[in-house]
């Protein structure tokens, strides 16, 4: 039995795992609860309804499955089962088992990456060289400014990005914890306010991009995954 809280319709879950699934483990029966009124999560645990598999977004893992300690340590099933770990991307690895102290209760079904895309067209025509690899945020965040302007009654912005995705990419690498006193450390390392000044300040460009893009407003970078 699979559940998610992503809302998935059936059609989705069957195209994308239960099919190969079947395939793969004939003897298994695959079913999917999808999470809509009356089965949502909060609803399964009231009634007792059982799952033996939950897949969520990393996001929204510590809230849905941490948070309801629905969670089992797999460390010994992995052992037992020979499961390759150096398969999967190692800052994954590195990331699950740093939720709760080395253990693991989740393994990554596919993954996604923070990309830049530039419109080589936009650079060309004022003259700007194009981003390059391993740019630092400062540097990015100066090619913006170059390319932010308005000209012939189109607005450019130099940088459009998500704010959620930024945020749960923490490229400052700030600790939400203190370990020592074990609170919250956004009242105190003064990299958040750095981090949310320019993370907050580029969303709000790409809101105003998404809102107006019919008054020929054009970002030069766009941020996504």
């Amino acid at each position: 039995m699979f559940y998610s809280n992503s809302g998935d319709p059936e059609e989705s879950f069957e195209y994308r795992f239960g099919d190969i699934l079947r395939n793969k483990f004939p003897d298994y029966k695959v079913k999917y609860i999808q999470a809509k009124g009356g089965s949502m999560l909060n609803d399964l645990l009231v009634n007792g309804t059982k799952f033996d598999i939950f897949y969520s977004t990393i996001g929204n893992f510590e809230h849905s499955v941490l948070q309801n300690e629905l969670q089992v340590d797999m460390t010994e099933m992995i052992k037992k089962h020979n499961i390759d770990l150096n398969r999967i991307e190692p800052t994954i690895v590195q990331a699950l088992k740093q939720v709760q102290g080395g253990k693991i209760f989740a393994l990554p079904v596919s993954t996604t990456n923070l990309v830049n895309y530039y419109n080589k067209d936009l650079f060309d025509k004022f003259g700007v060289p194009y981003p390059g690899d391993d740019m630092t945020w400062e540097q990015t965040l100066e090619v913006s400014k170059k390319m932010t302007r308005n000209e012939g009654g189109t607005q450019y912005y130099g940088l459009a990005a998500s704010f959620v995705h930024l945020f749960r990419l923490n490229p400052l690498s700030i600790p939400s914890v203190d370990l020592v006193t074990q609170k919250p450390t956004i009242n105190k390392d003064e990299r958040w306010k750095t981090f949310l000044i320019r993370s907050l300040s580029t969303a709000r460009r790409s809101l105003d991009t998404r809102a107006t893009f019919k008054r020929r407003i054009r970002s030069p970078i766009l941020t996504n995954s």
